[in-house]
């Protein structure tokens, strides 16, 4: 199954959590306002729930919804 990706963060200031997260595909701008904001929704492709648990030991916290997966690593509303 194809799931969105998305993060609660928004500015990713350290190069090692942007790099992780070039990995499955987001990218990041400069910003006037902080150092990087994160762009674009990649997709991933998710078979088993061996393979969800596997990304959430990955990149820690995630809410799965509807066809879309949020990694939970910043303040959410």
């Amino acid at each position: 199954m194809k799931f969105t990706l998305s993060t609660s963060g928004h500015f990713y200031p350290q190069a090692d959590r942007r790099k992780e997260l070039e990995e499955i595909g987001f990218t990041f701008n400069p910003s006037d306002y902080k150092d990087f904001t994160i762009e674009g929704s990649p997709e991933i492709e998710i078979n088993s729930l061996e393979e969800l648990i596997q990304f959430a030991n990955k990149f820690g916290e995630i809410i799965v919804g509807d066809g879309s997966i949020e990694i939970y690593n910043d303040y959410r509303e």
